[in-house]
């Protein structure tokens, strides 16, 4: 069985609410405002 990221990634139907995918969401959010906050000079 597929999980719900497999199916997304395979362009398939898929459930959003998920912990995995919901993981990610957050994983990106801290990334993205980390990223925003930086000095120019900081980020990588």
């Amino acid at each position: 069985m597929k999980t719900e990221r497999e199916k997304m990634e395979a362009g398939e139907w898929y459930t959003c609410i998920d912990d995995e995918l919901e993981a990610l969401r957050q994983a990106a959010y801290h990334a993205v405002h980390e990223h925003r906050t930086l000095h120019p000079s900081e980020r990588g």
